[in-house]
């Protein structure tokens, strides 16, 4: 299998993983047409110049920690596997302190960055229910980029979670903890 399949093979299964996690975020499907009985463009405009703003959840906002990466040793039983090639792997590379820089908004998306030893990256997710996952693509396509999920909870104003990231080929893997505080908070 050429490097450049494998690499979308392994994409489209992270991409359902991040899916299967988000599954419960559906709109209703059930939105109606105007009605006759519908109150004119005028009213609503007044209406709404009275109404008070809504307050932004207090998850809103960005939130911005570190992030801890290391080897994530992988054992295979199967004496017919490629378990060679992952004890080639010294740990060395792609592992180590970054930042995460998360930005959350008022309906529970969340958008963001990571940069360090996992390389530079894309965050792209939802909030639910004080639960977290966001997919992680690499900023750019290189040889060596990892790619990966984070996964946390949002408590007591504090959101603590973990990243599992691998190279395309799987032969790099690497796990991380982390912790976000929102910007401004003590």
């Amino acid at each position: 299998m050429r490097h450049s399949s494998f690499r979308q093979v392994w994409r489209a299964a992270l991409t359902a993983l991040v899916c299967w996690l988000l599954a419960g975020c559906r709109k209703p499907q059930n939105e109606q047409l105007p009605s006759e009985s519908a109150p004119s463009s005028s009213q609503l405009l007044s209406s709404a110049a009275s109404a008070p703003v809504p307050e932004a959840p207090p998850f809103s906002g960005s939130w911005i920690g570190r992030y801890t990466a290391k080897q994530h040793k992988v054992e295979v039983q199967n004496e017919h596997a490629r378990e060679n090639a992952w004890q080639q792997d010294d740990g060395q590379s792609n592992s180590g302190k970054g930042t995460i820089e998360l930005t959350l908004d008022a309906q529970g998306g969340i958008s963001g960055k990571l940069s360090g030893p996992l390389g530079a990256m894309i965050a792209s997710g939802e909030l639910q229910e004080g639960r977290l996952a966001a997919q992680l693509t690499p900023q750019a396509e290189t040889p060596n980029a990892l790619a990966g999920v984070l996964t946390g909870r949002l408590a007591e104003g504090v959101i603590r979670g973990s990243i599992q990231a691998s190279s395309a080929d799987s032969l790099v893997v690497r796990s991380a903890t982390f912790e976000l505080k929102k910007s401004g908070a003590p």
